[in-house]
């Protein structure tokens, strides 16, 4: 069930309509609530809902349940002879997905859990019934809502998608690659690039094929087009003279790209002993299991390697990483990661990092040494983000004969090029892949 939808009523009708069929036949009939609506917005982004709601997919097979993610964020799972134990579980994993918000912080010595409401069709039916009432009532406010506002832009339908396949074909997207460098802290205060993570800047790709369209409204429509803009990616990325530097690159690719022409052709202009690290979405494992351990396997067979991206600290605890056996996993960082909270703040994540092996666990998004530090702190030995990108600008000027030419900030924007004209405009181009090893930053004494 998508989040976001044209008319947000939609899951509120489909879910009162499965409850009153089932209050003709209540007896065995359970319903359970997870009240993330009431999560901080902060919180509360649609992927996590997302993943959150994915958790119950076992169940959904293996019992018959029936799962639905409404417009607030609400999850609500039905179904007869629940396997109350399993579910209880996994509420528990959806729980420590948010274990920063203070939804979950409450001991409930009341006997009132506000994270989690249970209903018996036999005895709570009414109760039950006029709660998804009143949230329907409040969908439908919201759709009226909707409908006072400016037009939202467009969003994209199948009938755009030949056409925005063409004009991605047609397009030169050499000038919007970009590069960032992924830095592991050695011994002795140097550090090393592990690997170069490419990527496409799609805001520029929809400003220039797509201006006034929404392409990510519709998650499969905007899956479809990406596998034709990974496509691209591949057949022009060979051409790159920066791919001859990093001893392994990494790409976020779809799981069907991986297994494709463009693919093994870039593959075949690597150098003996080169990698290829594909990097995939968490929610994307979730659609297709199988199809991620089967590419996962034949990344290795060839001496590849994979990694899961966009994982929250909580996330990592909540999924069984014994199951999924990647490469590599991402950690998103956060400033909040680090605000003073309550006292299972942060508990365990260090247990999980070096249970799952510190060289395999990256702190992403690290925009500044606050973010290394509690890095550092849990464990994590790997970073990518700004400040990383600050800190190889700055040794690469330090090191270079034509330094003198340039300013820091021009350096780091063109060393995130990957082709076109701002890479062309440095004065030392061999230098901005010089530096693959580098003085680490001094940590400061905290008082």
């Amino acid at each position: 069930m998508m989040l976001q939808e044209r008319d947000p009523t939609r899951a509120e009708r489909e879910l009162l309509d499965t409850i009153e069929r089932g209050g003709r036949t209540p007896a065995g009939r359970t319903a359970v609530q997870l009240h993330l609506s009431q999560l901080l917005p902060s919180n509360r982004p649609g992927s996590r809902l997302k993943i959150a709601s994915r958790l119950f997919a076992p169940l959904e097979i293996s019992h018959n349940l029936q799962v639905f993610l409404l417009s607030n964020g609400d999850i609500f799972v039905l179904g007869r002879d629940m396997p109350e134990n399993q579910v209880d579980n996994i509420v528990h994993r959806v729980r420590s997905l948010f274990d920063n918000d203070p939804l979950t912080f409450d001991d409930f010595d009341d006997g009132i859990d506000p994270f989690v409401t249970w209903y018996a069709y036999e005895v709570d039916f009414s109760e039950l019934e006029m709660v998804v009432r009143n949230l329907l009532e409040a969908a439908e406010i919201l759709r009226k809502q909707r409908l006072g506002t400016p037009a939202p832009p467009e969003p994209l339908s199948p009938s755009d998608l030949d056409q925005l396949r063409d004009k991605v074909l047609a397009l030169n997207i050499r000038p919007m690659l970009r590069r960032q460098p992924c830095i592991r802290l050695r011994p002795k205060q140097s550090a090393e690039i592990m690997f170069e993570e490419i990527t496409v800047g799609i805001t520029e790709v929809r400003d220039s094929i797509a201006p006034g369209k929404d392409i990510f409204a519709d998650r499969w429509l905007f899956q479809d087009f990406s596998r034709t803009l990974d496509a691209a990616l591949l057949a022009v990325l060979p051409q790159a003279p920066v791919l001859a530097r990093p001893a392994a690159i990494s790409l976020n690719l779809n799981l069907e790209s991986i297994d494709s022409r463009e693919f093994r052709g870039l593959l075949n202009v690597l150098k003996p002993g080169q990698k290829v690290i594909a990097e995939v979405q968490v929610i994307d494992i979730f659609t297709n299991l199988a199809a991620y351990q089967s590419t996962r396997d034949l990344l290795r067979h060839n001496g590849h390697g994979i990694l899961i991206d966009g994982l929250s600290p909580a996330m990592l605890g909540a999924m069984d990483m014994s199951l999924l056996d990647p490469d590599f996993v991402k950690i998103l960082w956060a400033a909040d990661l680090a605000a003073p909270q309550h006292p299972r703040k942060g508990e365990g994540l260090a247990d999980l990092v070096s249970g799952l092996g510190a060289e395999r666990v990256i702190l992403s998004r690290c925009e500044s040494e606050q973010a290394m530090s509690w890095g550092l702190a849990n464990g994590m030995t790997a970073f990518q983000g700004r400040y990383m990108d600050a800190i190889l600008g700055t040794v690469t000027m330090q090191q270079c004969p034509s330094s003198s030419q340039c300013i820091l900030r021009d350096c780091i924007i063109r060393r995130t090029s990957v082709m076109g004209r701002r890479r062309s405009e440095c004065p030392n181009m061999p230098w901005l892949d010089q530096v693959q090893v580098l003085s680490a930053p001094s940590r400061r004494r905290t008082q």
